[in-house]
Protein backbone atom coordinates (compact mmCIF):
# COMPACT_ATOMS: atom_id res chain seq x y z
CA UNK A 1 0.00 0.00 0.00
CA UNK A 2 2.89 2.33 0.77
CA UNK A 3 4.33 1.92 -2.73
CA UNK A 4 0.91 2.64 -4.26
CA UNK A 5 0.68 5.92 -2.33
CA UNK A 6 4.14 7.00 -3.47
CA UNK A 7 3.41 6.08 -7.10
CA UNK A 8 0.03 7.87 -6.88
CA UNK A 9 1.68 11.02 -5.52
CA UNK A 10 4.37 11.10 -8.21
CA UNK A 11 2.06 10.26 -11.11
CA UNK A 12 -0.61 12.76 -10.05
CA UNK A 13 0.98 15.63 -12.00
CA UNK A 14 0.67 13.52 -15.18
CA UNK A 15 -3.08 13.39 -14.54
CA UNK A 16 -3.08 17.21 -14.45
CA UNK A 17 -1.25 17.34 -17.79
CA UNK A 18 -3.81 14.91 -19.23
CA UNK A 19 -6.74 17.00 -17.99
CA UNK A 20 -5.26 20.17 -19.51
CA UNK A 21 -4.61 18.43 -22.84
CA UNK A 22 -8.13 16.98 -22.95
CA UNK A 23 -9.65 20.39 -22.24
CA UNK A 24 -7.58 21.97 -25.00
CA UNK A 25 -8.45 19.19 -27.47
CA UNK A 26 -12.18 18.86 -26.82
CA UNK A 27 -13.53 22.19 -25.49
CA UNK A 28 -14.35 23.58 -28.92
CA UNK A 29 -16.58 20.67 -29.96
CA UNK A 30 -18.06 20.07 -26.49
CA UNK A 31 -19.94 23.36 -26.30
CA UNK A 32 -23.61 22.48 -25.66
CA UNK A 33 -26.20 23.55 -28.23
CA UNK A 34 -29.97 23.48 -28.73
CA UNK A 35 -29.61 20.05 -30.34
CA UNK A 36 -28.29 18.73 -27.02
CA UNK A 37 -31.47 19.79 -25.21
CA UNK A 38 -33.47 17.69 -27.68
CA UNK A 39 -31.03 14.79 -27.18
CA UNK A 40 -31.69 14.84 -23.42
CA UNK A 41 -35.47 15.19 -23.93
CA UNK A 42 -35.33 12.00 -26.02
CA UNK A 43 -33.29 10.20 -23.37
CA UNK A 44 -30.38 9.95 -25.74
CA UNK A 45 -32.19 7.33 -27.75
CA UNK A 46 -31.62 4.73 -25.04
CA UNK A 47 -35.33 4.52 -24.23
CA UNK A 48 -37.24 3.84 -27.40
CA UNK A 49 -36.25 3.34 -30.98
CA UNK A 50 -35.41 6.78 -32.37
CA UNK A 51 -31.92 8.18 -31.99
CA UNK A 52 -31.92 11.95 -31.46
CA UNK A 53 -29.61 14.09 -33.57
CA UNK A 54 -26.00 14.42 -32.43
CA UNK A 55 -22.78 15.86 -33.71
CA UNK A 56 -19.36 14.25 -33.24
CA UNK A 57 -20.13 14.18 -29.50
CA UNK A 58 -23.63 13.53 -28.25
CA UNK A 59 -25.06 15.57 -25.37
CA UNK A 60 -24.23 12.87 -22.81
CA UNK A 61 -20.59 12.87 -23.86
CA UNK A 62 -20.49 16.65 -23.71
CA UNK A 63 -22.22 17.17 -20.37
CA UNK A 64 -21.22 14.09 -18.41
CA UNK A 65 -17.87 12.97 -19.82
CA UNK A 66 -16.36 16.30 -20.84
CA UNK A 67 -17.85 19.03 -18.63
CA UNK A 68 -18.63 17.01 -15.49
CA UNK A 69 -15.86 14.40 -15.41
CA UNK A 70 -12.96 15.91 -17.34
CA UNK A 71 -13.39 19.59 -16.55
CA UNK A 72 -15.27 19.62 -13.24
CA UNK A 73 -13.94 16.55 -11.46
CA UNK A 74 -10.58 16.72 -13.25
CA UNK A 75 -9.94 20.23 -11.95
CA UNK A 76 -11.16 19.35 -8.43
CA UNK A 77 -8.97 16.23 -8.36
CA UNK A 78 -5.99 18.22 -9.66
CA UNK A 79 -6.24 21.13 -7.22
CA UNK A 80 -7.03 18.98 -4.20
CA UNK A 81 -4.24 16.59 -5.19
CA UNK A 82 -1.71 19.42 -5.31
CA UNK A 83 -2.82 20.57 -1.85
CA UNK A 84 -2.37 17.02 -0.55
CA UNK A 85 1.00 16.59 -2.31
CA UNK A 86 2.44 19.76 -0.77
CA UNK A 87 1.30 19.87 2.88
CA UNK A 88 4.28 22.03 3.89
CA UNK A 89 3.06 25.05 1.94
CA UNK A 90 1.18 26.34 4.95
CA UNK A 91 -2.23 24.77 4.45
CA UNK A 92 -4.30 24.50 7.61
CA UNK A 93 -5.41 21.15 8.99
CA UNK A 94 -8.95 22.02 7.91
CA UNK A 95 -7.79 22.79 4.35
CA UNK A 96 -5.96 19.45 4.19
CA UNK A 97 -9.02 17.58 5.48
CA UNK A 98 -11.27 19.35 2.98
CA UNK A 99 -8.81 18.63 0.16
CA UNK A 100 -8.77 14.95 1.14
CA UNK A 101 -12.58 14.78 1.16
CA UNK A 102 -12.92 16.66 -2.15
CA UNK A 103 -10.20 14.53 -3.75
CA UNK A 104 -11.92 11.29 -2.79
CA UNK A 105 -15.46 12.29 -3.73
CA UNK A 106 -14.39 13.87 -7.03
CA UNK A 107 -12.35 10.77 -7.90
CA UNK A 108 -15.32 8.48 -7.23
CA UNK A 109 -17.58 10.62 -9.45
CA UNK A 110 -14.88 10.80 -12.16
CA UNK A 111 -14.26 7.04 -12.20
CA UNK A 112 -18.01 6.28 -12.18
CA UNK A 113 -18.64 8.51 -15.21
CA UNK A 114 -15.61 7.14 -17.07
CA UNK A 115 -16.68 3.53 -16.41
CA UNK A 116 -20.18 4.33 -17.72
CA UNK A 117 -18.63 5.98 -20.78
CA UNK A 118 -16.37 2.96 -21.34
CA UNK A 119 -19.35 0.62 -21.19
CA UNK A 120 -21.53 2.70 -23.52
CA UNK A 121 -18.60 3.32 -25.86
CA UNK A 122 -17.75 -0.35 -26.15
CA UNK A 123 -20.37 -3.05 -25.60
CA UNK A 124 -23.32 -0.92 -24.45
CA UNK A 125 -24.03 0.50 -27.91
CA UNK A 126 -24.01 -1.87 -30.88
CA UNK A 127 -21.18 -0.97 -33.27
CA UNK A 128 -19.32 1.30 -30.85
CA UNK A 129 -16.56 -1.22 -30.08
CA UNK A 130 -15.85 -1.68 -33.78
CA UNK A 131 -15.63 2.09 -34.12
CA UNK A 132 -13.13 2.30 -31.28
CA UNK A 133 -10.92 -0.50 -32.53
CA UNK A 134 -10.92 0.50 -36.21
CA UNK A 135 -11.31 4.27 -35.98
CA UNK A 136 -14.14 4.07 -38.49
CA UNK A 137 -17.89 3.58 -38.47
CA UNK A 138 -20.32 2.51 -41.15
CA UNK A 139 -22.31 5.19 -42.92
CA UNK A 140 -25.47 3.66 -41.49
CA UNK A 141 -24.11 3.77 -37.93
CA UNK A 142 -22.96 7.39 -38.34
CA UNK A 143 -26.35 8.44 -39.73
CA UNK A 144 -28.17 6.68 -36.89
CA UNK A 145 -26.03 7.75 -33.91
CA UNK A 146 -24.27 10.96 -34.99
CA UNK A 147 -26.24 12.26 -37.95
CA UNK A 148 -25.07 15.88 -37.68
CA UNK A 149 -21.44 14.78 -37.56
CA UNK A 150 -22.05 12.56 -40.59
CA UNK A 151 -23.48 15.49 -42.55
CA UNK A 152 -20.55 17.68 -41.50
CA UNK A 153 -17.97 15.08 -42.54
CA UNK A 154 -19.79 14.35 -45.78
CA UNK A 155 -19.87 18.05 -46.61
CA UNK A 156 -16.26 18.85 -45.72
CA UNK A 157 -14.41 15.65 -46.58
CA UNK A 158 -14.56 16.15 -50.33
CA UNK A 159 -14.95 12.39 -50.71
CA UNK A 160 -17.58 10.13 -52.13
CA UNK A 161 -19.80 8.51 -49.51
CA UNK A 162 -18.09 5.12 -49.90
CA UNK A 163 -14.54 6.28 -49.24
CA UNK A 164 -13.01 6.25 -45.80
CA UNK A 165 -10.10 7.79 -43.94
CA UNK A 166 -9.31 8.52 -40.30
CA UNK A 167 -12.69 8.86 -38.65
CA UNK A 168 -14.69 9.43 -41.81
CA UNK A 169 -17.69 7.09 -42.03
CA UNK A 170 -17.25 4.11 -44.36
CA UNK A 171 -19.83 1.92 -45.96
CA UNK A 172 -20.72 -1.36 -44.26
Amino acid sequence: ANIAVVVHNYLGPLFIVGVVLEILMWARIAIPSKVDVEWFKAGGGYFGHAHPSAGKLNAGEKIFVFWTATVGMGILISISGLVLDFPNLGFTREAMQNANLIHGIAAIIYVTIILMHMYLGSIGVHGALDAMTSGRVSVEWAKEHHDLWYEEVKGTAGRDEGKSAGGVPRTA
